[in-house]
């Protein structure tokens, strides 16, 4: 069973490459570090190529089936004012035959046939320049963790093209920027038996806000298998620069564990 407190320093392949990029800004940081200029222009184009197919196409679909329906659910054209936007032929043409329909369906399929599915086309280019920018970016110029921060901006910039009928910029740039999507997830993670070597903590490393009830769960963890705390202290430390306050909450938990009964088999999945 692989230690869950180390990480490995090469990514086994261009898909999880990616996934340090999102999730491991540590990682992603020292690989690049490691690499000569032609080795990182070859894995940039192999990933750039791998994931446009991987990621970017099932991504764009996904993101753009979840706007059409909100816009078409909510109808979002008819509330929001139309002098918000630039006054052109082609809106005042577009909302007067998106009243014509009755069915959320229908506005959704109006929707994406109007102007031969441009929006369609527009958002599954941005997100691959976001990949494009990102990896370049990273590979190229050691962003490491402001990566991140960059990429979620200019995916927020997407999705709020996309749904230009009203979604507000700064609601889709602070979900993407930290993380708030990947939260609701976290949180139920948090609500099932959870360890020092199996939390939301060991497989992400950009969360931002605290989850209900980790430190708690952790500190009583490393209060019962102090080596183990220490252990997983040692691991926020140096992959997890966000939970900086966490690790010293479960720092002083397991010093006190040492301090008390040690007599306990140490694991902290018993």
């Amino acid at each position: 069973m692989p230690n869950p407190f180390e990480k490995p320093t090469t990514p086994k392949n261009s898909l999880q490459l990616l996934q340090w990029l999102i999730f491991e800004p540590v990682l992603f940081e020292r690989y690049e570090e490691s690499l000569s200029k032609i080795r990182t222009l070859w894995i940039l184009l192999k990933a750039i190529i791998i994931n446009f197919f991987v990621v970017i196409i099932p991504l764009t679909l996904v993101i753009y089936t979840i706007s059409v329906v909100i816009i078409a659910g909510f109808d979002l054209p008819l509330i929001f004012p139309q002098d918000i936007f630039e006054r052109t032929d082609a809106n005042e043409v577009f909302v007067q035959q998106w009243q014509t329909y009755s069915t959320w369906w229908e506005k959704a399929y109006f929707f994406a046939s109007f102007e031969n599915y441009n929006s369609l086309i527009i958002l599954a280019f941005g997100l691959a320049v976001c990949l494009i920018f990102g990896l370049s970016g990273g590979l190229g110029g050691g962003l490491g963790g402001d990566l991140a921060f960059g990429l979620a901006g200019c995916l927020a910039g997407c999705l709020a093209g996309c749904l230009a009928f009203g979604l507000a910029f700064p609601i889709f740039f602070y979900l993407t920027s930290f993380r708030l999507w990947l939260y609701p997830w976290h949180f139920l993670k948090s609500l099932l038996p959870v360890s020092l070597t199996n939390n939301p903590y060991i497989g992400d490393g950009v969360i931002w806000l605290p989850i209900w009830g980790m430190t708690r769960k952790m500190t009583a963890q490393a209060q019962e298998y102090p080596e183990n705390g220490l252990k997983f202290v040692n691991f926020l430390q140096e992959y997890r620069p966000l939970q900086k306050q966490l690790a010293r909450h479960i720092a002083h938990a397991a010093t006190a564990g040492n301090r008390g009964e040690s007599g306990k088999p140490i694991g902290g999945d018993e």
